[in-house]
């Protein structure tokens, strides 16, 4: 299970990277973003402990 979740992690945030810093996935990919990376406007106040 966990690594069925850090794959899933991995794939949201990859995708959420590429429409959002397409020019720094590879970054995004390691820093990896709050999964309400989809919100219009992601930022601190966006990410949940």
């Amino acid at each position: 299970m966990g690594l069925l979740t850090q794959a899933v992690s991995q794939d949201v945030a990859t995708r959420c990277c590429s429409h959002k810093l397409s020019s720094n996935r590879n970054i995004c990919r390691y820093t990896r973003p709050p999964i309400g990376c989809t919100e219009p406007a992601p930022g601190p106040h966006n990410i949940k402990p």
